[in-house]
């Protein structure tokens, strides 16, 4: 392992935790270190299989794992917050993902609604979208995206702030944050309001 790849520890490794491993090895100056889930048997295997060294039914074992400097947070909904919590004062870098919805028969297509003139459509293209996103379409019009590039794009884009925040650069990569997240369920507070009340509602963002 060089000197200036970034040791991974992954806790919860069950579907998408195993997404996660694999998907990694596609990015370079990566490379997991450390793997925790509660079935011990589990972790023995892929641990085994995967030729990682630390292997914990124990999470909090793996965050005290001075090996270990960055993790993802591949847990069930209900251990996220106590798992994000532990990692952040430890004083790691954390990537916490949660699952949006989107449509699995035409993922290429982004609706675009609008108040007062005609709604769009938005393709996925090389070709169509602005300069800012062109290198997440990494393949010819027409030809749709599978989750696992979305994935690796995403932990490219991740690990590349990584990299900046530490050189003492300015990152110019865009990726979504705690607020961000926090801003997500504000909207989708404020869409089911709307719904309820067959009204336009108002999205109340908190001051951070």
């Amino acid at each position: 392992m060089k000197a200036d790849t970034f040791k991974v520890g992954i806790i919860g490794i069950g579907y998408i935790g195993k997404i996660h491993l694999e998907e990694l090895s596609r990015v370079e100056g990566v490379e997991v270190v450390a793997i925790a889930d509660a079935n011990a048997e589990l972790v023995k295997d892929i641990g085994t299989r995967y030729g990682i060294k630390g292997t914990y039914s124990d999470w909090k074992k793996l965050i005290n794992d001075e090996n270990v400097e960055i993790i993802h947070n591949c847990t069930p909904n209900n251990l996220h917050f106590e798992v994000n919590q532990r990692v952040i004062e430890s004083g790691k870098e954390i990537f916490s993902e949660k699952p949006l919805a989107w449509n699995h028969e035409r993922p290429s297509e982004l609706w675009i609604g609008k108040r007062n003139e005609a709604n769009e459509t938005f393709f996925e293209s090389p070709i169509l979208q602005d300069k800012s996103t062109q290198h997440y379409a990494t393949l010819p019009s027409g030809h749709p995206m599978g989750y696992r590039d979305a994935i690796v794009n995403l932990f490219r884009d991740y690990y590349s702030a990584i990299r900046d925040k530490r050189e003492g650069h300015k990152t110019a990569s865009i990726h979504p944050d705690f607020i961000a997240g926090h801003n997500e369920m504000l909207i989708l507070k404020a869409a089911l309001e709307s719904s309820k009340q067959g009204t336009w509602t108002e999205v109340k963002y908190n001051d951070v």
